[in-house]
C-alpha cells in the first residue's frame, strides 16, 4: 500500500490534512493545559475562601459548640473537625502538590496563615481510592486547630468533550471545503491529461478549454497549440504521402505496359512479378508512413466476424488459416486499420509456419485478437527488435514477399486503439501474437 497518494490533489489533501491535524492536536493540547490551570486556580480561590468563612464562623463560636459548628459546614469535598491538635507534621511537607497548595492558599487569603498552616496530601480514607485528598491545618489564636480534609476537585469534563467535538467538527468542515476547492483547482490539469491520452487515437479531437488557475491554463494553451501543430504536420504528410504514392506509382505503370509488349513470355511474366511485388512494398511502405494520419472515423464492428473474413480470404488463397469459434464481440474501432494489423500478423505466421490459427477473447478491460501459428517462434532476445522497422528474421518464404513491416504496422494499428501486440514463443512450438483492444468505459 502505498502512503504517499500519486495525484496532485490527493497530495495536496494529504499536506492539507497533515498541517490542519497537527496544528488541531496543539490546539487541543494549548486549550487543555489553560483550562486546568483556570479550573485549578478557580478550585483553589474557592476553597481558600470556604476555609477563611469557616474559619471566622467557629472563631465566633464558644468551645463546646465548635465542633458541632465545624461538622455542620462540612460537605462532600471539605470536612471540617475542631480540636486541640492536628495530626499534620510541623515539619512541611515535600510533596510539591501539597507545597503548591500551601503557597497559593496564603497568596489567596493571607488570614488562613496567621496563626499556622500546614498541608500535606493523603488519599481518601477508608476507601482505598487512588484520588488524592489534602490534608489541611489552619491554627486559631487560642492555640486550637481546624483540620481540614479537602477532596482534589474532579476536572469538568463536560466542557473539553464539548471542545474537542465542536473543534473537531470544524476541522471535518474545513477539510471537507479544502477537497472540493482542491478538486475544483485540479480539474484543469485533469482535462489536460484526458485530453493528451485521447490524443493517441484522435489527433482531431476538440481542443480543450482553457480555463482555471494561470499554470492550468498555460498548460491547456500550450498542449491546444502542440496539438495543432500535429495537426499541420499531419496533414503535410498526408499530402506528401499522396504526391509520393502517384510519383512512385507512375513509373510502374509505365514499365507494365511495356512489359506486355514483349514477345518472351517468360519474361513477360517475370516483369509482372517482379512489379506485382514492388507494389505490394510500396503499398505496405506507405501504410507504414501514413500511421496516425490515418482519417477513417471509428464504427461499430464485430471482431469476430472481421477476423472471420480475413481468414475465410486467406484459406482461400491456400493457406491453412481458420478462427476457433467464438462469440460476437461488438467495439467502436477504426475497420480498415484494424484490419490491415490482423491481417499482418496473420500473413507473418503464414510466411514463416504453415498453420495459423485465430481467437478472440473477452478479457477485463480488453479484447485480445491471438494469432498462434507453427512456425520457428522468434528468440527471447529478438523479441522488441521484431517490432523495428524492416526488421526481419532469416529469410521467409520469398513466394509471400515481406518487406519487415507487418508487426510494427501491427502495433501502430493496436496502439491507435488504446492497445498493444505482444509476443511470446508457444510451449509447444510456433508464436503466438496478441493485439489487444481497449474496451471503451461505461
Amino acid at each position: 500500500m502505498k502512503l504517499v497518494p500519486e495525484s496532485l490533489a490527493g497530495r495536496t489533501i494529504a499536506i492539507l490534512l497533515i498541517g490542519l491535524g497537527a496544528f488541531h492536536g496543539i490546539s487541543l493540547w494549548l486549550y487543555n493545559a489553560g483550562f486546568r490551570t483556570e479550573i485549578e486556580y478557580t478550585n483553589e480561590r474557592q476553597l481558600a475562601e470556604r476555609i477563611v468563612g469557616i474559619k471566622r464562623v467557629i472563631l465566633a463560636r464558644p468551645s463546646s459548640e465548635r465542633e458541632d459548628v465545624a461538622h455542620s459546614l462540612s460537605s462532600r469535598t471539605i470536612e471540617a473537625h475542631w480540636g486541640m491538635a492536628t495530626s499534620i507534621a510541623a515539619a512541611p511537607s515535600t510533596d510539591p502538590a501539597a507545597v503548591a497548595l500551601r503557597a497559593h492558599l496564603t497568596e489567596l487569603a493571607p488570614e488562613i496563615a496567621e496563626g499556622g498552616l500546614r498541608v500535606a496530601i493523603s488519599h481518601e480514607p477508608g476507601t482505598g481510592a487512588t484520588r488524592p485528598w489534602f490534608a489541611i491545618a489552619v491554627r486559631l489564636p487560642d492555640e486550637t486547630w481546624i483540620n481540614f480534609s479537602v477532596a482534589d476537585p474532579e476536572r469538568p469534563t463536560d466542557a473539553w468533550y464539548g471542545t474537542l467535538l465542536s473543534t473537531t467538527a470544524m476541522a471535518l468542515g474545513v477539510l471537507v471545503i479544502s477537497v472540493i476547492l482542491v478538486r475544483n483547482a485540479t480539474a484543469p490539469l485533469r482535462a489536460v491529461t484526458q485530453a493528451a491520452r485521447r490524443l493517441g487515437s484522435d489527433p482531431a479531437s476538440p481542443p480543450i478549454r482553457e480555463h482555471g488557475p494561470r499554470e492550468a491554463r498555460e498548460a491547456a494553451a500550450a498542449f491546444n497549440d502542440m496539438q495543432q501543430r500535429i495537426i499541420r504536420l499531419m496533414e503535410d504528410r498526408a499530402r506528401t504521402l499522396a504526391a509520393v504514392s502517384h510519383d512512385l506509382r507512375a513509373p510502374l505503370t509505365g514499365l507494365r505496359f511495356r512489359a506486355e509488349l514483349l514477345a518472351d513470355r517468360e519474361a513477360r511474366e517475370g516483369i509482372r512479378t517482379g512489379l506485382t511485388e514492388m507494389e505490394a512494398m510500396i503499398d505496405t511502405v506507405l501504410a507504414f508512413l501514413r500511421g496516425e494520419a490515418e482519417t477513417e472515423e471509428p464504427r461499430l464492428t464485430d471482431i469476430a466476424s472481421l477476423c472471420a473474413t480475413i481468414c475465410s480470404d486467406l484459406a482461400d488463397q491456400g493457406h491453412d488459416t481458420a478462427l476457433d469459434r467464438t462469440e460476437p464481440v461488438i467495439l467502436p474501432v477504426r475497420r480498415l486499420m484494424l484490419k490491415r494489423a490482423i491481417v499482418n500478423l496473420v500473413l507473418n505466421g503464414v510466411r514463416y509456419g504453415k498453420r495459423v490459427r485465430v481467437a478472440v477473447e473477452k478479457r477485463s478491460s480488453h479484447i485480445a485478437i491471438i494469432v498462434d501459428d507453427d512456425g520457428p517462434g522468434i528468440p527471447a532476445e529478438h523479441m522488441d527488435a521484431a517490432f523495428e522497422p524492416f526488421w526481419r528474421l532469416g529469410a521467409p518464404d520469398p513466394r509471400n514477399g515481406g518487406v519487415g513491416l507487418g508487426l510494427t504496422v501491427a502495433r501502430m494499428g493496436a496502439r491507435a486503439h488504446g492497445g498493444d501486440v505482444l509476443l511470446r514463443n508457444r510451449p509447444e512450438g510456433g508464436l503466438r501474437a496478441e493485439l489487444l483492444l481497449q474496451t471503451p468505459t461505461k
